[in-house]
């Protein structure tokens, strides 16, 4: 049980911005923190990142891995923080230029269509992802001893094998979570870091029975941006005893609120904590932007609210 948060590029922050937040969360009882390998711009969200370039960016297996030595960094600082990072592997939403971002399986396998099928079904793509998952737990931190990431369970809670696969696009294949998660269990082997599958578009994605029962995975990340307190609890309850049914650990991986934010994450939370669910709202930032889902490091109320659900836990 624990309560994380998420950051999906805090890695590309300088590291005065990195710092603060992370001690803001030590301070807080925040114990994970999730970030995405995807591209961001400079200056993303107002903030001060310095930007960062996907692993694959134009050509599929050809790996620009300044992004992972900039995660090499976050990795040592989160350690000194007493904190572990979830690390999603790839974001199902660069896959057809949703936010702007067409990586090297969107111009090879979709084209900025809105037709996935020949990512999440085609063996070729699938072929390519696992390389991909297998290069990045594989990589070397050169600030902690060229030890491979799969071996740095002291920084690392989880590797996530995709943002919200399938997104909202009509591709089903109930194999796809767990037979990355098959071939990724080969790669990381006894490793004590976990394999998670990064979450559903909603609690009904989310939820999927095929991950439940797949053993290669070990958490099922639930996402979901309803408003609905009663919406959170009949489905984190259904959640609950699915995950105790299947010994996985189930996690409410992405939520928030445009609105209320303190409130929405004191009572989310609070469900959480009564069915021992750990939790992770979206997202902690260095600037508050009070018409979307970030709050940054200024905002007391939401800090209070973090540090109280917390230590509840």
């Amino acid at each position: 049980m624990f309560a994380g948060v998420n950051s999906y590029f805090l890695h590309t922050l300088t590291q005065i911005s990195q710092l603060e937040i992370l001690s803001a969360l030590q301070s807080a009882g925040v114990t994970v923190v999730r970030i995405f390998i995807t591209s961001i711009s400079a200056g993303g969200k107002d903030t001060d990142s310095l930007g960062a370039t996907d692993l694959e960016t134009d050509t599929i297996g050809f790996y620009n891995d300044a992004i992972l030595s900039q995660i090499d960094q976050l990795i040592v600082n989160v350690i000194a923080h007493g904190i572990k990072l979830q690390i999603t592997m790839h974001d199902r939403w660069s896959l057809d230029g949703t936010w702007n971002i067409c990586d090297a399986y969107c111009k090879s396998f979709v084209s900025r269509s809105s037709n996935l099928d020949d990512f999440y079904s085609g063996s070729n793509a699938q072929n390519a992802f696992d390389a991909r998952l297998e290069h990045i737990v594989t990589h070397k931190n050169s600030f902690l001893a060229d030890r491979a990431w799969m071996d740095i369970s002291e920084g690392i809670y989880s590797f996530e094998i995709e943002n919200e696969a399938f997104g909202s696009s009509s591709i089903t294949n109930s194999d796809w979570w767990c037979a990355r998660a098959q071939k990724l269990r080969t790669v990381i082997e006894n490793s004590t870091i976990l394999i998670g599958t990064g979450g559903g578009q909603d609690f009904a994605a989310s939820l999927a029975i095929a991950n439940f029962e797949c053993s290669a995975i070990d958490v099922i990340g639930i996402h979901s941006y309803d408003n609905s307190i009663s919406v959170f609890k009949s489905n984190l309850q259904d959640a609950y005893f699915l995950g105790a049914q299947h010994g996985k650990i189930v996690i409410m991986q992405e939520f928030g609120a445009t609105s209320s934010k303190a409130d929405w994450i004191s009572a989310v939370a609070n469900v959480c904590n009564s069915l021992n669910i750990p939790w992770l709202p979206w997202e902690v930032s260095t600037v508050s932007q009070y018409s979307d889902y970030e709050f940054g490091t200024n905002e007391s109320q939401i800090w209070t609210a973090l540090t109280d659900s917390a230590a509840s836990i």
